[in-house]
Order: structure tokens, then C-alpha cells, then sequence
């Protein structure tokens, strides 16, 4: 048995010698949103911790505590929470996200990075490379984030939105104009109805018609 099952088995386990005292998990639960949603950290903190006792097998109790753990300051016990979500849904991107933050807020951004690098060269897709690469930004390594922008971009076919939006906000922080024009009508070309696209080229002074939008050039072409 791997780990990952060990840990499942364990949890489940627990799971049945915690249901038969206190609120049921799913009232915890409900309770602990409440008061997250009031910015009532602490009482949260409580009644996720109620949550995760009775359903210690289900990601979201463990996401549930991460995220009030974070909120609190408490970047270790974050990162241990999320950690434990992502091993019972380990294709979970908003568990993912919040193991990003936590490794960030507790001084380990190298080893996210090495962690989502790792992943986008495994999965290889526009929104693994799209992550790996706004980390990389918000870290402070602007030519990695283009990097993994750019290959975001290759692996669409030049057809990701969302890699030419990353790509024209870099453009835009080094006040490359035209480069932030050009990324902006690909993305009118593959959706003229995009709002922000459009509301940005008339901030630059141009005319986000027809004539405008260009049909984004397939990588390697």
C-alpha cells in the first residue's frame, strides 16, 4: 500500500471514531464558511478544526482549514493543511493555488517554483505553464515568468487567451507598447467581446475594431 492509501485508510479511520460526538462535519463546515466569510479567523479556525476531526478523509476539510490557517498567519500549519488536501485530490487546482500561497507566505517560494516547473513539464499544458509563470512573477523573476508564458503559448497553438493576456501584462510592465498591442489583438482576433482587451486598447489610444485584430502567428512558425 503507498503512502497516499495509507494516508487515505488512516484518515477514514479517524473519520469513524470522531462521528459520533459534536456537530456532524457537514454543520462544522457550515458553520466555520460563516464565520470565515464574518473574518472571524479564529472562530473559523475552530469549527474547520471540528470539520476536519469528523471528515478527515475529504480534501475540502483540510483546504478549509488551510486557507482559515493562512488568514491567521500561520504559514507552516497552511502549508500542512493544503498539503494534505492535495494528497486526497491531487488534481485539485485551487488546492494547488493554496499550497502556493502557503509556500510563499512560509519563505519557500524556490520550492514552489521547483514544484510547478516539475508539474507543468509533466502535465505540459497552457494553464500549468500559466501558473508556474505567474508565480514566477510574483516571486520577482520576470524573465522566467516570459518563459514559462511563452511556452503557455506554444503548447496552445497560440490559441490561449490567457497566455497573451500574461504575456501583454509583461509587455506592459517594461513599457513595451507596441509588444502589448500586438498580444492584445490576438486576443480580440480569438475573442472580440473580451472586455479587459478592449478597455485596454482604448487606454493606449487605438481602436479595438476589425482592423485592429491580428490572427496570432502559430509558435515556431
Amino acid at each position: 500500500m503507498n503512502r497516499t492509501r495509507l494516508v487515505v485508510a488512516g484518515l477514514m479511520a479517524a473519520s469513524l471514531l470522531a462521528a459520533c460526538n459534536g456537530p456532524s462535519g457537514s454543520t462544522s463546515r457550515a458553520r466555520g464558511i460563516g464565520a470565515y466569510d464574518r473574518g472571524d479567523y479564529p472562530g473559523a479556525l475552530q469549527h474547520f478544526t471540528a470539520a476536519r476531526d469528523k471528515l478527515p478523509g475529504e480534501a475540502r476539510s483540510h483546504y478549509d482549514l488551510g486557507r482559515t490557517q493562512l488568514a491567521l498567519g500561520n504559514a507552516t500549519e497552511a502549508r500542512n493543511a493544503f498539503g494534505v488536501a492535495l494528497r486526497l485530490d491531487p488534481e485539485n487546482e485551487t488546492y494547488l493555488r493554496g499550497q502556493v500561497d502557503a509556500m510563499i507566505a512560509d519563505d519557500r517560494g524556490a520550492q514552489a517554483i521547483e514544484m510547478l516547473t516539475e508539474r507543468a513539464e509533466r502535465l505540459d499544458t497552457p494553464e500549468a505553464w500559466l501558473l508556474t509563470g505567474d508565480t514566477q512573477r510574483r516571486l520577482g523573476f520576470p524573465e522566467a515568468a516570459r518563459d514559462s508564458f511563452a511556452r503557455a503559448d506554444a503548447v496552445g497553438l497560440g490559441r490561449s487567451i490567457e497566455a497573451h493576456r500574461a504575456l501583454a501584462q509583461l509587455r506592459r510592465e517594461v513599457g513595451d507598447r507596441d509588444g502589448e498591442l500586438r498580444r492584445l489583438s490576438y486576443i480580440l482576433y480569438l475573442d472580440p467581446t473580451d472586455p479587459m482587451a478592449n478597455a485596454r486598447v482604448r487606454e493606449l489610444g487605438e481602436i479595438p475594431g476589425p482592423a485592429f485584430r491580428q490572427a496570432p502567428p502559430r509558435p515556431g512558425s
